[in-house]
């Protein structure tokens, strides 16, 4: 390969992994614990979110299956809190990401 072809390869290589990281920080996903935390909330509170009707949405959960991992991810979260009245803890979130 030619210094040209080495360099083209290089950053090709260079953008993948720019865009693995991107996609890495998109699909940043917490624990119950961590989102607790974040909102200052309790753990019933959030499991309570979790059992309504229109539930807080998870992106990891096995629990139905036996399993005990549950994970968020923070877009859909605040997605949720915004559109089921809890736009302040929302907020929290926002400010989280910055």
């Amino acid at each position: 390969m030619d210094g040209g072809g080495m360099h083209r390869a290089s950053r090709r290589r260079s953008q993948v992994e720019k865009e693995k990281g991107e996609e890495v920080r998109m699909l940043k996903l917490i624990k119950t614990s961590e989102l607790c935390s974040i909102l200052g909330v309790s753990r019933q509170c959030v499991y309570k979110w979790r059992n309504q009707d229109n539930p807080l949405p998870t992106a990891i959960n096995n629990t139905n299956g036996g399993g005990k991992l549950i994970r968020y991810k923070l877009e859909d979260v605040m997605e949720w809190l915004n559109s089921n009245g809890k736009e302040s803890k929302a907020e929290i979130l926002r400010t989280e990401e910055d």
